[in-house]
């Protein structure tokens, strides 16, 4: 279905000339670079700070003639493929964590009543930077993260061989390494009645408590998502 909705948006975007500030734009923009013969392209301005300046190759074929090729090579299919796993990796995630939070916040009316607290002490001025300044509100998203992990297993290649302290476990380079958050998240050993949505336990006075590497939703590290 998802597939069906972004190939009917990409037929009437080219056949109307219809554009938008959104990243299917982008995507079809930088189609659009490939394809065209011209390097004058009616682009966002915005395409280029992301993908940087589109580089023109001359080719010198058999007959001494030169012909001009575009950097980049999206396909539709690309364009589809990319779109499906940003809906599903953002979209769905998000709809996820959400719905658990409302949830949990439901069958827990202390902790609603100190949330709604906080957010009604921003007068209503929810702007960015009043928002990020609401550890509660913090608390409540890394404990559910915590509790329903919306990626339970996390994987990384291992880019160079890596011995594991003294546990005389070697990883050679090229494997690829599999961590089980989920079992790490619902683990007594680091977070006490595990079962239990608790976000106290993220509070700025208590997060120094968290042992490291032991909370993380979409990794973590210099490669989390």
């Amino acid at each position: 279905f998802i597939g069906f909705q972004i190939t009917a948006i990409l037929a009437k975007r080219k056949s109307e000339k219809v554009r938008q500030r959104d990243y299917l734009q982008l995507m079809i923009d930088a189609q659009n670079r490939m394809n065209a013969d011209t390097d004058e392209l009616d682009v966002d301005d915005l395409d280029e700070e992301i993908y940087g300046k589109t580089e023109t190759k001359v080719n010198i074929n058999n007959n001494n003639e030169s012909t001009k090729t575009k950097g980049t090579g999206l396909t539709d299919n690309d364009i589809m493929a990319t779109s499906f796993i940003f809906f599903v990796a953002g979209y769905e995630t998000t709809a996820a964590l959400l719905s658990h939070v409302f949830y949990s916040l439901a069958i827990n009316e202390k902790c609603q009543q100190k949330l709604y607290e906080e957010v009604n002490g921003l007068d209503g001025k929810y702007d960015y930077e009043s928002v990020s300044k609401m550890p509660y509100l913090e608390a409540c998203i890394a404990e559910t993260l915590r509790l329903y992990n919306p990626i339970p297993v996390i994987n990384r290649h291992a880019s160079q061989e890596y011995t594991l302290g003294d546990t005389g476990l070697t990883i050679p380079k090229g494997m690829n390494v599999f961590f089980d958050a989920y079992t790490i998240h619902h683990s007594p050993e680091y977070y006490p009645n595990p079962e239990r949505w608790d976000p106290e336990r993220f509070m700025p006075e208590n997060r120094d408590q968290l042992t490291p590497y032991t909370y993380m939703p979409f990794g973590t590290g210099p490669r989390n998502c």
